[in-house]
């Protein structure tokens, strides 16, 4: 009977130790993602208003 419960401890004990990522480092990356790829867009967006500028002059 000890051998099984040692077993069922060392089971149980391994599947509530999960490792991984957190929900709010999951949704920190993605707030920092979002953050840069807007920057990314409003930087496209000046750089063609630029050059289109520059062609009709």
């Amino acid at each position: 009977m000890e051998i099984l419960n040692v077993f069922f401890y060392g089971y149980f004990k391994q599947k509530t130790a999960e490792t991984g990522r957190s929900m709010v480092e999951i949704l920190g990356v993605l707030a920092l993602i979002g953050v840069l790829s807007i920057g990314g867009i409003y930087g496209y967006a000046y750089a063609m208003k630029k050059y289109t500028a520059n062609l009709l002059v």
